[in-house]
């Protein structure tokens, strides 16, 4: 669910419709105009798989199934976990723990 709603975001949809642009030849710059323009109206909904199928997309990959999830080039997945807040509670929490942790087991 994180994903599709992060995908509703016009500042979302640009940054990845730049990287295809720049790193996919078969890129269909038609269909993501039409996505740009209706990014971010409450109507708007996009899933990852209609994001493949429509603009022929390579950056994120979504596979269903046993093992299936959605997949994205290091480039897209790094500004999804800049703007994910739950990744940074997440983040936080974890190095929280390590630094508790090592704290905790210092030895003098």
């Amino acid at each position: 669910m994180f994903i599709r709603n992060w995908l509703r975001n016009r500042n979302t949809i640009e940054f990845i419709g730049l990287w295809e642009s720049l790193n996919n030849a078969c890129f269909n710059p038609v269909e993501f105009d039409g996505f740009r323009i209706q990014a971010g109206l409450n109507s708007f909904t996009m899933t990852p798989k209609q994001w493949i199928e429509k603009t022929g997309a390579i950056g994120i990959v979504s596979k269903a199934g046993r093992y299936g999830g959605t997949y994205a080039h290091k480039d897209i997945a790094c500004y999804y976990l800049y703007l994910s807040l739950h990744f940074l509670k997440r983040s936080l929490d974890f190095w929280l723990r390590l630094l508790t942790y090592f704290s905790l087991n210092e030895i003098n």
